[in-house]
């Protein structure tokens, strides 16, 4: 499922300013090799934009859902990502393309692989204020940007099934 326009004009600008603060790590993560990109793991962000992510969510037609994580994810032109599974088949991702002006010639697209073919992805453009929610046992993988000094700005949410929408951030453990 695609939803552009995700966030109001509000919520989009109160995501931002968190983005354009000094929260921004790169980070060395265990188990996976090369160059991984931008984070933000400080606690209170991922719990304040998660919840306007969420938010936004539960106002579509979809049974309930529960944060299981909030990842924020920069990447650059010399970024290296990885082809990875976000959690167990019934639990969704949502991938949220948070930067701003972004032009179609950067690229920085997301792949998606479905269960019927492992060979030739679904690309998903990335577009500004666009929302991509799918299976999280899908492999999917983000391209980075072709052109230099240029953020691609990601927020994603790892969510599993609920009996309602209740927004309980849940602290990362590394």
């Amino acid at each position: 499922m695609i939803i552009d326009n995700f966030l109001s004009q509000k919520d989009w600008d109160y995501c931002y300013e968190y983005f354009k603060q000094g929260y921004w790590q790169f980070p060395n993560l265990s188990g996976i090799q090369g160059n991984q990109g931008w984070r933000i793991f400080n606690p209170e962000v991922e719990n304040n934009i998660g919840r306007v992510l969420y938010s936004a969510l539960s106002k579509h037609n979809l049974k309930p859902y529960a944060i299981k994580r909030v990842g924020i994810n920069g990447a650059t032109t010399l970024n290296e990502s990885h082809l990875h599974r976000d959690g167990p088949p019934g639990d969704l991702s949502l991938i949220w393309f948070a930067s701003k002006d972004w032009d179609k010639s950067y690229g920085g697209n997301l792949k998606v692989y479905t269960k019927n073919s492992l060979t030739e992805p679904t690309i998903i453009e990335y577009n500004s204020n666009r929302a991509v929610i799918f299976d999280s046992n899908l492999l999917h993988i983000p391209d980075t940007p072709s052109v230099k000094n240029i953020l691609r700005i990601t927020v994603g949410l790892h969510l599993t099934p609920a009996s309602e929408w209740n927004y309980q951030y849940i602290p990362r453990d590394n």
